[in-house]
């Protein structure tokens, strides 16, 4: 059998439901294989459950989703998918749910109905259980006598007691006490006067309970039958009789009919019908009765109002169509050819489709042996049936484009001829010079290829002695043929052979074919090779050359000339020569700074041959590794190294790289700035211009700033008595002098001063001795003591030391 893509042979419908009942969705489909179905809600797929149900027949082709029971949430657009390797179908419909409007409850609402009254009868019996016990009132007297002769006092009393009782609270003791007092109570009227009017309790009659007298009886009947009566008696006549079917009222009409005569009622139903069964019911107030009705369907009469057509042409390979039209769509009918039955599980060709009382049998792809009379027949009793014969005719296919005339092809290469035709079912021979071609025979010559309307032939490799001459393609009466022609092959008539090479010389690689081709192109390791400023790629005739300009180590490997199928190769091996130190400045920097304490490397990549002698110098003189020294240098095959751990500020200067060999040297400069704190200030740390509030100090720049420009300085002062620094003041890294004020009058002061870069502060510079806060024109000092030294009459003279 042929693949075949999904289809629906019977779409799904539209269709409706009441809230609470059931409803199934049914569609026809056919492929092959068959395909997959998916059922969908919306977006969402639909997975089987309590609710839901799918089923699938693969051998009717018939799918079906059932729904039960249908809620409110289950109107919504629904969806089918049909999905084979061949292709994939949709087709949408919708479920509506009508709500019960008159229905009774469902389930869950007599649930919730029955639990309210049993709530109901709960609470009814939890207030008889809180009533009180019935309390007596002890404010009566003892006697009904009183103060009053004419007993107008207590008859009032009575009246007014009688009009308003009221309960008063006793205990038990007063309780037995009034009934012991009571045997001694004055007699009433009645006991003592003959004949006085008594009061008797009323005897009202008992309601009598409504009820039918005659409940309804279930009825079994056939829809032949046309009609039948329900019949039952209330216990009286009433007006409030409603009639209903499966809890949902039905009302008087053609269909149905009611009767009342007295307490009696009929319910009489007209042309009946499968449909009409159910459970009816008869309800006065909240009354009923009810029944069931089972009508037996009618045995139908079967029988075809559209026949077959008597005679029927088609074409070989095309679809077939026979389709007539019964009555009913329950018609159980099978197909006969030439009064055999049919079997459509053994032919796939054959499907069988009905659409209501439509129906369909298809032959999908004709052949000359399904020609023949075909007979459906209506299983029954009656067996009636109709006829037709099917006569297969050849078809007309013609060509819609043709093979061209001439086809030129090389040696060994493939060809393919091509042809299309009108229809897609169009069958076509191949031949070779009037012989037929089988590629089943030739499976390495030749492939035929048939797609839509495109036929081919694909000759795989071509011979000039074999596959030269007329190929032909016929299909009915129609044909079409081209004249192949085959070139000889390309073929190599000088190849290349594996070279040795020196180190920058040219090289020149050569091949020769037997005739002049445009396809031909130079590869080196697999890639293609393109012209550039050390390739030149040459083409003279049948003549392909590859010239490679200063040849180096990374040219050595495998060059290969390839033109078609053909391919050419030889490898290449470079040795190095001799040749003098390089560096390429251009891939590291002339100048390096860094941080105090990090890292300091230098690599520096250079190519010589033989291996070069390298020396390091800093500052002129050579840099020697070991001796407590942190500097390590290294030379490997391609790089040199240079390696500081920790570096210092001492490692700042200017270093040198020489490479030397026999073919000569190269010297490489390299800044090496290394960032620290700046060094101290220079000294000495002059004070000047001293007054008893402020003085000058003056310091000169520190030798070292660190690699960096000193941004500011940074004063201190010192009480000499408190022992303390504190800030005296700053100035920019331009000025080496500062006027400190604030100073206390009288005390003794020293000064010192820090230089400050982006690395931090320098060690201080102080001054070398105190300085005292005064203004140099402040009275002198007490004098020494003074002493006689000499005296007379008439004086005496003096001395004293100098303040």
């Amino acid at each position: 059998t042929e693949p075949l893509a999904p289809f629906f042979i019977e779409k799904p419908e539209n269709t409706s439901a009441k809230e609470g009942q059931s409803t199934f969705v049914e569609v026809v489909v056919d492929g092959n294989p068959f395909p997959k179905i998916t059922w969908y809600k919306g977006k969402v797929e639909i997975a089987e459950g309590v609710k839901v149900k799918t089923e699938v027949n693969t051998t009717t082709g018939i799918a079906a989703l059932l729904i039960s029971p249908c809620r409110q949430p289950d109107e919504s657009p629904y969806a089918i998918t049909l999905q084979n390797e061949h292709g994939e179908v949709r087709a949408d419909f919708n479920i509506y749910i009508k709500a019960a409007k008159d229905d009774g409850l469902d389930f869950r609402e007599l649930l919730k109905h029955r639990d309210k009254q049993k709530k109901k009868i709960e609470e009814e019996e939890r207030e008889q259980i809180n009533l009180k016990p019935p309390q007596i009132r002890m404010d009566q007297p003892e006697e009904t006598g009183g103060g009053d002769d004419n007993g107008s006092g207590s008859r009032r009393s009575s009246i007014m007691d009688d009009r308003r009782p009221s309960l008063r609270r006793v205990d038990q003791e007063n309780l037995l006490k009034v009934r012991r007092d009571s045997k001694t109570r004055r007699p009433s009227l009645a006991e003592v006067v003959p004949d006085w009017p008594t009061l008797h309790k009323v005897k009202r009659p008992e309601k009598e309970k409504e009820a039918f007298v005659e409940p309804l009886q279930d009825i079994k009947c056939k829809e032949e039958d046309g009609e039948i009566t329900f019949n039952c008696t209330f216990c009286k006549p009433s007006t409030r009789i409603r009639w209903l079917k499966n809890k949902v009222e039905i009302f008087h009409g053609l269909k149905y009919h009611f009767d009342s005569s007295g307490a009696k009622q009929k319910l009489t139903i007209y042309k009946l019908h499968p449909d009409d069964s159910g459970k009816y019911f008869c309800r006065v107030n909240d009354i009923e009765t009810s029944a069931w009705l089972e009508v037996k369907p009618a045995i139908p009469l079967y029988d075809f109002y559209k026949e077959l057509p008597a005679r029927m042409e088609v074409f070989r390979t095309k679809p077939t169509i026979l389709e007539y039209h019964v009555n009913d769509p329950n018609a159980p009918v099978k197909w006969y050819k030439n009064g055999v039955l049919i079997d459509t599980e053994k032919d796939k060709r054959m499907k069988y489709h009905q659409d209501m009382t439509r129906c369909i049998f298809r032959i999908f792809k004709t052949t000359k042996a399904d020609e023949g009379e075909y007979t459906c027949q209506i299983d029954d009793e009656r067996g009636i049936k109709t006829t037709g014969s099917v006569y297969v005719e050849e078809p007309q296919w013609r060509f819609e484009t043709k093979l061209p005339a001439t086809l030129e092809g090389d040696e060994n290469d493939k060809i393919e001829l091509e042809c299309s035709v009108q229809d897609e079912d169009a069958e076509c021979d191949w031949f070779f010079e009037g012989e037929k071609i089988l590629p089943e025979l030739y499976p390495d010559r030749y492939e035929i290829i048939s797609y839509g309307k495109v036929r081919k032939m694909v000759i795989k490799k071509l011979s000039p002695t074999e596959d030269k001459g007329r190929y032909e393609c016929k299909t009915g009466v129609m044909s079409t043929h081209c004249d192949v022609s085959i070139k000889p092959a390309l073929r190599i008539e000088k190849g290349l052979k594996d070279i040795d090479a020196l180190e920058e010389e040219d090289l020149t690689l050569e091949v020769t074919l037997s005739k002049p081709d445009p396809r031909g192109k130079w590869m080196r390791d697999g890639k293609v090779m393109y012209p550039d400023q050390k390739t030149v790629i040459l083409t003279e005739g049948n003549v392909y050359k590859l010239k490679l300009k200063s040849v180096g180590l990374k040219d050595a490997g495998e060059v290969s000339f390839q033109c078609g199928d053909l391919k050419e190769s030889c490898k290449i091996s470079v040795k190095e020569s001799e040749k003098p130190p390089r560096i390429d400045a251009t891939r590291f920097g002339k100048s390096v700074t860094i941080k105090a304490g990090r890292p300091l490397d230098l690599e520096i990549p250079y190519d010589a041959y033989p291996a070069p002698t390298m020396v390091w110098l800093k500052d002129g003189k050579p840099v020697q590794p070991g001796d407590g020294s942190s500097c390590q240098t290294s030379i490997d095959a391609k790089r040199c190294k240079l390696n500081i751990e920790k570096s210092k500020r001492g490692d700042t200067g200017q270093y040198e790289l020489i490479l030397k060999n026999a073919k000569g040297e190269v010297k490489i400069p390299i800044a090496v700035t290394v960032l620290d704190r700046p060094g101290k200030p220079e000294g000495p740390m002059k004070v000047s211009d001293v007054l008893k509030e402020s003085a000058v100090i003056s310091w000169k720049p520190p030798l070292d700033n660190g690699g960096s420009n000193i941004e500011r300085y940074i004063v201190e002062k010192q009480d000499v008595e408190r022992g303390t620094w504190g800030p005296a003041g700053e100035v920019n890294g331009d000025n080496t002098s500062l006027r400190v004020n604030k100073l206390t009058p009288g005390k003794e002061y020293l000064f010192r001063v820090r230089a400050v870069n982006k690395e931090g502060e320098s060690e201080p510079l102080e001054t070398s001795g105190t300085t005292l806060a005064r203004n140099p024109y402040d009275e002198p000092s007490a004098p020494g003591k003074p002493e006689v030294s000499d005296w007379d009459k008439d004086r005496v003279d003096l001395e004293w030391q100098a303040p």
